[in-house]
């Protein structure tokens, strides 16, 4: 929890270029740690793109979630809106910080 903090993406970003791309792993069985990753980069103002890579076994890829974070990804990257699903971000979600996390919020049953 301590990498998906406001502290933490501030880190991120600041060792970033100023066009890179913040790809963060949010593949969870029982989190939905897209919510609070995409808080945060809206906070930060960037965007924030869920993309869902599913099973290829001819390329030997297995299946697993992205938040893509960083400025004007939809623009540099069309296929970024045929692929991405929406992130649904709870009006009651509290951004993390180092003092604070909830994992209760992103709980998904």
């Amino acid at each position: 929890m301590h990498l998906l903090t406001r502290e933490a993406f501030a880190v991120y970003f600041r060792h970033l270029k100023p066009d890179g791309i913040l790809a963060v792993h949010v593949s969870n069985s029982y989190l939905d740690l897209s919510s609070p990753v995409a808080a945060l980069g809206r906070l930060l103002g960037h965007e924030a793109h869920l993309v869902e890579n599913e099973e290829n076994d001819a390329t030997r890829t297995f299946p697993a979630d992205w938040v893509l974070v960083g400025d004007h990804e939809s623009e540099r990257f069309p296929w970024i809106k045929e692929k991405e699903t929406e992130i649904a971000i709870s009006p009651g979600l509290r951004i993390w910080t180092d003092d604070f996390s909830n994992l209760w919020q992103i709980l998904s049953l």
